[in-house]
């Protein structure tokens, strides 16, 4: 797994009460969306023209993962709303 530069207090994960964040980055279209409305957790990537979650994980299928704490939902449950195509998951 690729391990990206943490900005954010990550950890908090499902099995301490937190949630799990899941971006199917391959199907980001780079519209800022994510971005404009959680820009702490959010981030562009620098040649890529895509978005991905800042302290994010990238797993075996191109997906970046990011456990957040209950606390931390908040715009990021925004971000999951707002995207059109619809590639942020926040475990339920």
């Amino acid at each position: 797994m690729e391990t990206i530069n943490n900005n954010v207090s990550a950890g908090g994960g499902p099995a301490s009460g937190g949630k799990k964040i899941t971006q199917k980055h391959a199907g980001c279209i780079g519209c800022g969306t994510c971005v404009a409305l959680c820009p702490k957790f959010w981030e562009m990537v620098e040649g890529e023209m895509k978005a991905r979650p800042i302290g994010g994980k990238k797993n075996e299928a191109g997906d970046y993962e990011l456990e957040v704490k209950e606390s931390e939902i908040g715009c990021n449950k925004d971000a999951e709303e707002a995207c059109p195509v619809q590639v942020i998951h926040i475990e339920k």
